[in-house]
C-alpha cells in the first residue's frame, strides 16, 4: 500500500510500495484541515487507518437575517425600567 498526497500544483509521494486498490478524495471548493489516524504499536508502526478533516467553504445566508432598528431605544426601554429611577 502507498500513500500519495496532492494538490492542485503537484502530487507528492507515493511513499510506501505501489500496490492494492487505488483511492482518492477530492474536495472542490473546500480544504483538508487535517488529518487522523492509528498505527501499529509494534516496532515498525505501520499506518492502518488514516482519515481527512475538511474545511467546508464559507456560505452565506440565504435571506440576511433582519436585526431590529435600536438607534432611538434607550436601555431604560429596553429593560422596562420606569422614568423615576
Amino acid at each position: 500500500m502507498s500513500l500519495t498526497f496532492g494538490t492542485d500544483k503537484t502530487a507528492y509521494g507515493p511513499f510506501g510500495m505501489e500496490r492494492g486498490e487505488p483511492f482518492s478524495f477530492k474536495a472542490p471548493g473546500a480544504g483538508i484541515s487535517g488529518f487522523h489516524g492509528c498505527s501499529s504499536n509494534d516496532d515498525h508502526g505501520y499506518l492502518h487507518a488514516i482519515g481527512v478533516y475538511v474545511r467546508c467553504p464559507a456560505t452565506r445566508f440565504i435571506d440576511e437575517p433582519q436585526l431590529p432598528d435600536l438607534k432611538n431605544v434607550s436601555l431604560r426601554d429596553t429593560i422596562g425600567l420606569p422614568e423615576a429611577i
